[in-house]
């Protein structure tokens, strides 16, 4: 099995629709949602990362920015 599935099939139902709804619409924000429910492994995000064409230190300046803790970090 696939560490994807593994990681689908351990979050509960509503996280899961959470977070594959607000991916359609905006693979960072389904970052966010996986990140807020500490549902999200390193592989995962360098996976997402690559999907969107970004280095893993703009994603993460990104994620922190929008979740809010940029002024905490930077």
């Amino acid at each position: 099995m696939s560490e994807q599935n593994q990681f689908n099939n351990n979050l509960p139902p509503s996280i899961e629709k959470a977070g594959s709804e607000v991916g359609k619409i905006n693979p960072e924000k389904k970052l966010v949602v996986l990140l807020k429910n500490n549902n999200l492994s390193r592989s995962m995000i360098v996976e997402e990362a690559g999907k969107m064409g970004m280095t893993i230190a703009n994603l993460s300046y990104r994620i922190l920015n929008r979740v809010g803790l940029k002024k905490d970090f930077f």
